[in-house]
């Protein structure tokens, strides 16, 4: 139970463990959660030294502002004792012999169990922030921040400067980053190794071009709606083919032509299946852009790709068998 300081305790509550708020003094047993703090002042132990690379609170532990104090069965409870702080933040496990929070809960000590790392995600862990913000009066602040993180996680430019950071991580400190993520096409790209998980199993690993010529990423997610098309490397709809069209051309103009075809349902040069009796030509000259739709001894010209694609449905359209391929 959270009381303001001044306040009286609300009756009924007498097994209930009594916070006072705000907190001037925690103890963070996991150090995931030392982002929540932002007035560092108030900090005064961490469970490991070893894994904090926060430069602020490295520089407080040179200076001895910081205690050492351990977690688990390890941890110091005489130290904790002698900090006195208000709050000590701790990781529950599924496994009794590995928590803290009993010990300290006995010893008189107030913990509060931060399970932000059972989140599958980024964003979801980062939003305990608001948990920790509960024991500093700094609910308003918090929501703030998390809207602020929000936006810019569901970025796209910032996701990918995400993953850039945690590449640059991993090589500058020569330990392993372990990210959950949604965003498959990111992680292709970006991702030393992966983990996939089919279902029923078992746990694939590899580099993600391994991964997708094995064919692990078809099995992984299967669906009646999507399928992933290893040529792309990207998922795709399973829309109705609705005909075979050959793309000719290069460059952005060819990449964006094929990508609009696909998504109105034409199949495109098919990858060994069924030539098509429609072409369509991509030019790109002096800054001047020309799709040219073919058919038989006709031609067409169009000075946009919308015109284009709506030329291609006009000449399938003339062509019954080509939309029963």
């Amino acid at each position: 139970m959270l009381v303001q300081c001044g306040a009286p305790v609300p009756e009924g509550f007498a097994d209930a463990q009594l916070i006072r708020v705000p907190i001037r003094s925690i103890a963070m047993l996991s150090t995931t959660h030392l982002p929540h703090l932002d007035v560092l002042d108030w900090l005064v132990a961490v469970s490991s030294y070893e894994n904090v690379y926060s430069p602020a609170v490295r520089q407080l532990i040179a200076t001895g502002k910081v205690a050492e104090v351990g977690r688990g069965p390890s941890v110091n409870l005489e130290a904790i004792l002698d900090l006195r702080p208000d709050l000590v933040t701790a990781v529950g496990h599924d496994q009794p012999q590995y928590n803290t929070h009993p010990l300290l809960r006995n010893a008189g000590v107030n913990v509060a169990i931060n399970a932000e790392y059972v989140e599958s995600t980024l964003l979801g862990r980062s939003e305990w922030l608001k948990f920790t913000a509960a024991f500093l009066n700094r609910d308003g602040l918090a929501q703030r921040r998390f809207a602020e993180m929000a936006e810019r996680y569901q970025d796209l430019p910032r996701r990918v400067e995400i993953m850039n950071l945690l590449r640059r991580l991993a090589r500058e400190t020569g330990r392993a980053v372990l990210l959950s993520t949604h965003d498959l096409d990111l992680a292709l790209r970006g991702a030393d190794q992966l983990w996939l998980l089919p279902p029923g199993g078992p746990l694939r690993a590899g580099i993600p071009e391994e991964l997708v010529l094995e064919g692990a990423f078809q099995a992984t997610f299967p669906s009646a709606e999507v399928a992933f098309d290893p040529y792309s490397g990207h998922f795709k709809l399973h829309n109705p083919a609705c005909g075979h069209v050959d793309l000719a051309g290069e460059g952005l103009l060819a990449v964006w032509t094929g990508r609009a075809l696909e998504r109105e349902g034409f199949i495109v040069n098919g990858h060994g299946g069924s030539q098509s009796a429609v072409q369509v030509e991509v030019h790109d000259r002096c800054g001047q852009r020309i799709w040219r739709i073919r058919h038989a001894e006709t031609c067409h010209e169009y000075s946009t790709l919308s015109q284009a694609i709506r030329g291609v449905k006009a000449q399938l359209a003339q062509l019954p068998s080509l939309s029963a391929e």
